[in-house]
């Protein structure tokens, strides 16, 4: 790995997770009827706005570490309209901000649901927003792997299937939300499959990329391909396991804690293929001309 790619792979990943966990979360809030999705951990409340906070202020420290030094970041925010890194920390910024005002409005128990979902709302599109910036600063013409459609899509799967896995892990706390949750796990099924494709068709791309560098990294052999394999047997595995989870499950289920362990395993494997993922990402990287 190149010197930062372990705090690149954390940030982009948590960042993507927060945003999609926010966009599950008003999926969720939209239906009719009040949902509980609060979890009681230890005297603690446990929401999934909470996880996204905590997830957000991580990337934000993290983004420390990406840029070099703490003491560089106010320099971060310079130059907002002619740099896609100093605008993806601002909006990272506004994110968090957002956030965390929805869940202190969260935490108020009292009748703020308009203010609420406002600041859902731009949550929602900061976190659209957000994801656009992070794309742009990797779409360089110099560096061919990163160049194309398959970066933003790349971040897109990242953040619906983390950020769904989490969602969907506070639905099935209550038999009660087995209808919705199944719902749930058919769409990730589907972004599963659509990102397992998408990464087969990014491997094929750059094993057609011919000419452009004399030490272009191998990505038909050795360890770049032994990830990406088993990362795909992952894949395939996950779409299995939701999909029969999806049918088995009803609100009448006498193993619920069987479902929660099998969930858990489930939601371990994602997260698991999601870092191998970003890893291979940024193993592909190499640069032409200047």
């Amino acid at each position: 790995m190149h010197k930062n790619d372990g705090s690149l792979i954390s940030f982009t990943l948590l960042a993507q997770f927060s945003v999609g966990l926010i966009w599950f979360y008003t999926f969720v809030y939209l239906r009719p009827g009040q949902l509980d999705l609060n979890l009681q951990i230890g005297g603690f409340l446990i929401s999934p706005v909470f996880i996204a906070l905590v997830a957000i202020a991580l990337a934000v420290l993290l983004s420390f570490l990406h840029l070099g030094s703490p003491f560089r970041a106010p320099r971060a925010f310079a130059n907002i309209f002619s740099s896609w890194l100093s605008l993806e920390i601002l909006l990272l910024s506004i994110f968090g901000f957002l956030v965390l005002g929805l869940f202190i409005v969260q935490q108020l128990n009292i009748d703020q649901s308009m203010l609420f979902a406002i600041l859902l709302g731009l949550a929602d599109l900061t976190g659209l927003l957000l994801l656009f910036a992070m794309t742009r600063i990797y779409l360089l013409p110099t560096v061919p792997p990163w160049n194309n459609a398959f970066t933003p899509l790349q971040f897109l799967f990242s953040a619906v299937v983390s950020g769904g896995m989490v969602m969907m892990g506070f639905l099935l706390q209550n038999p009660e939300n087995y209808p919705l949750a199944k719902n749930l796990m058919r769409i990730l099924v589907m972004a599963i499959i659509l990102e397992a494709g998408f990464a087969w068709l990014f491997n094929q791309h750059l094993k057609y990329l011919k000419g452009l560098h004399d030490q272009k990294p191998a990505h038909n052999t050795g360890v770049y391909f032994s990830i990406y394999v088993v990362r795909a047997f992952i894949m395939l595995v996950c779409v299995f396991f939701l999909a029969y989870l999806s049918i088995t499950i009803h609100p009448e289920s006498s193993n619920h804690f069987a479902i929660i362990r099998f969930y858990s395993l489930i939601f371990g494997l994602l997260i698991l293929q999601e870092v191998a993922g970003r890893y291979l990402f940024y193993q592909s990287y190499f640069r032409i001309g200047v």
